[in-house]
């Protein structure tokens, strides 16, 4: 093995490294809503249970995944990271298969990556965008591969991936006018042969797939009534609030928020390349390479800003990282491809290593102090105190949705006919038996205070007694007995 390639090999090392500490030592814990569910529906997947009126159901990925997951190793932190943690590594693998030729273009590609907030946190997290980011990359990558050798084989793994990508959660349609730009490009270019295989093979895909659906729910198309029938109005939901709010988004809110996220890094970088290469750079070959990485940067920035998700509406998507975490590996790919062609020195670029080094870690340091003030192993703790107590009673639990999903996980789904939101209970059936159980940091993401659920009871009085059985406070978790009364 060459030397640069030991180099390379101890970067990738390095890499795959702090997304496994960053996992054992760095876990901040779970949102408890979106991801909670996933665990959920991979649990009941194992039983053979689908509930076809929940679009999330339709995620495949990451049900099969962690359902497998959940089968191997049992519901715990680890076995639910496991998927995620895997794909995040595959992701540097394909970064490592790119430029394994150079070590300092490979440390340069990681450290791109690193320096977008949250890339790394979400590395571990039960979420379907990493799903989508590994597929729609190692897409990508292949299509950068088409030609004529070995080309219906190239063309099945690059439409199989989108429609992975596809499958695993329906923000991969922000690759579509990425891919569109690439196909008139190659009617240009006379190089239309790359789509000779690929276009047929997911129209099958696609047919072969609502077929599927039509013989598991006897709709072709019920995926997409699943979508629209489980929409809520949210802070994103743009095609129901005012057009000014739609305005704010496209012109200056997904700057502010690439601003704010790290994001900006890609396309300041790139416009300064390319500027640079219009002084430097001579040979046209060389010119259109570049050009070529451009453009994807530039097109990636206006698919995340102005692309819709809605056929029936104009509906760009949420100012959230992890819906944006596809273009990532992408963007480094094309920053590192565009700076090879000015033959930079190693000096030159052990100095731009450095300086990435310190832009880079500093997300990582932040999410590590969020992580230790979040004091999730206390909030486990606790969870798992109240899990052992109710496996020996009958009472039932109210509480906020996070912390009443929390019960259910770390019991491995056993209490779910046990634990109610107070919007789902009829507080008349409380007796003696009923516990509300909260505390700050399930009020942080439910967003849903003890003041509420009193207002939730309507006509009835919650009367809370202290010191009851369930007093596990080591984090603050407020325990209260709860009698309904008229």
């Amino acid at each position: 093995m060459p030397a640069s390639k030991y180099a390379s090999t101890a970067v990738l090392m390095a890499g795959i490294a702090i997304l496994v500490i960053h996992h054992f030592y760095i876990f901040g814990g779970y949102f408890g809503s979106d991801d909670m569910h996933y665990a959920r529906l991979s649990h009941r997947l194992l039983h053979g249970e689908m509930d076809f009126g929940d679009h999330y159901s339709y995620r495949w990925p990451i049900l099969w995944l962690t359902g497998l997951s959940y089968w191997l190793l049992g519901i715990s932190d680890f076995s639910t990271a496991l998927p995620t943690l895997l794909l995040s590594c595959g992701v540097f693998v394909l970064l490592f298969r790119v430029f394994r030729h150079s070590a300092y273009q490979l440390a340069l590609a990681f450290l791109l990556c690193f320096s977008v907030k949250w890339y790394v946190f979400y590395s571990d997290k039960i979420v379907p965008d990493v799903y989508v980011t590994f597929f729609l990359f190692f897409a990508w990558l292949v299509y950068l591969k088409l030609n004529k050798n070995g080309l219906l084989m190239k063309s099945l793994l690059f439409v199989s991936l989108l429609f992975l990508a596809f499958l695993a959660k329906g923000t991969a349609i922000l690759i579509l006018p990425l891919l569109i730009y690439y196909f008139v490009l190659d009617i240009k270019q006379g190089k239309l042969y790359k789509w000779k295989y690929a276009i047929p093979i997911g129209v099958v895909l696609m047919a072969g797939y609502l077929l599927l659906c039509y013989s598991l729910t006897g709709n072709p198309l019920a995926r997409f009534d699943a979508i629209q029938a489980n929409m809520y109005f949210s802070e994103c939901a743009y095609d129901q609030m005012p057009w000014s709010e739609t305005w704010k988004r496209i012109t200056t809110g997904f700057l502010s928020f690439a601003w704010r996220e790290s994001l900006i890094y890609f396309l300041i970088l790139a416009v300064l390349i390319r500027l640079f290469a219009t002084l430097r750079v001579k040979a046209e070959e060389e010119l259109s390479a570049i050009n070529f990485y451009f453009a994807t940067v530039i097109l990636l920035y206006l698919s995340m800003n102005f692309m819709t998700f809605s056929f029936k509406a104009y509906s760009p998507g949420c100012l959230e990282i992890r819906q944006y975490l596809f273009s990532i590996p992408i963007m480094a790919v094309c920053i590192v491809k565009m700076m090879e062609h000015f033959q930079l020195s190693k000096l030159t670029l052990s100095a731009f290593i450095l300086l990435l080094s310190l832009v880079a870690f500093v997300p990582i340091f932040k999410h590590k102090q969020l992580s230790k003030n979040f004091n999730y192993a206390e909030v486990k703790q606790d969870v798992n105190s109240i899990v052992q107590l109710l496996e020996t009673s009958d009472d039932i639990i109210l509480s906020n949705r996070v912390m009443a999903n929390f019960i259910d996980y770390y019991s491995g789904f056993k209490l779910t006919d046990r634990l109610y939101a107070p919007e789902d209970f009829d507080f008349s059936q409380c007796q003696d038996n009923c516990y509300f159980l909260t505390n700050w940091y399930t009020e942080f993401f439910s967003r849903v205070k003890v003041d509420e659920v009193k207002a939730a009871s309507e006509d009835y009085d919650l009367v809370e007694i202290d010191n009851t059985v369930y007093s596990v406070n080591t984090n603050g978790i407020f325990v209260h007995s709860v009698v309904a009364t008229k």
